[in-house]
């Protein structure tokens, strides 16, 4: 049998960049994906790197994403494939045509640590040079501070709902809602706790904390429904 890895090159919000490494983690179903935020994502992308032996990894850069990735993000059209049989060379120079440096994406340099990839060493690289197709990404949003009003509570929480939240709070700056939301508490991700002696009912939201859904306005989903959060959110702020 021969592993082909076709990954999407995308920012992402907790990792900086999604690439061939961090694709590995859709052969594992969607129980164990979220094990990955109980001890760490960059810890489990690269064991899973280690147990999931790939023949090839062909990066599609053709219709790439910057800015709120994975899901949420702009549209750069590089027209490229990078291909490699080594899927952490492949993450070097595809991180550097987006822009970003090694030493800021903590999966590379812990890679580089434990013998999986040599930052020093010349790739060889045939075909178009990197320089000429590299472009500076947009960097996505990693982290969860919104300014007054909003307090996110979090711990754990995976990229989808990290992307969910940002994608609401947008929403509502976009409604011209943001005037109207006063001591919103968004509690997010599977360790999450929630404080005692809050001055307001928490969104309390996703499928993994389904075990506090009496104790706020609990919105289900994997992740929930930016329509649903929305309307969850002018529940609890009293916005008509």
């Amino acid at each position: 049998d021969v592993r082909i890895n076709i990954p999407v090159m995308k920012t992402h919000d907790q990792l900086l960049v999604t690439l061939g490494v961090k694709n590995l983690k859709g052969v594992i179903p969607k129980t164990m994906k979220r094990r990955f935020h109980a001890i760490g994502v960059v810890k489990g992308i690269l064991d899973l790197a280690k147990v999931v032996p790939i023949d090839l990894t062909i990066l599609d850069a053709i219709n790439a994403m910057e800015g709120m990735g994975p899901s949420f993000g702009e549209i750069v059209e590089l027209n490229t494939l990078i291909a490699s049989r080594d899927i952490y060379n492949l993450d070097l120079i595809a991180s550097k045509v987006m822009g970003f440096e090694p030493v800021e994406l903590d999966y590379l340099m812990e890679a580089d640590e434990h013998g999986l990839l040599d930052l020093k060493a010349d790739i060889e690289v045939v075909g178009t040079p990197v320089e000429q197709i590299t472009r500076k990404f947009k960097r996505p949003p990693t982290d969860l501070e919104f300014g007054e009003g909003i307090s996110v509570i979090s711990e754990g929480a995976c990229s989808a709902c990290r992307g969910t939240i940002h994608s609401v709070v947008y929403d509502i700056e976009q409604m011209k809602l943001m005037g109207e939301v006063r001591d919103l508490f968004i509690v997010v991700g599977p360790q999450a706790e929630i404080p005692e002696g809050l001055p307001n009912t928490p969104v309390i939201m996703g499928t993994c904390l389904k075990r506090f859904e009496d104790e706020g306005c609990y919105v289900e989903g994997c992740p929930p429904n930016n329509d649903k959060m929305l309307a969850a959110i002018k529940e609890v702020c009293s916005i008509a």
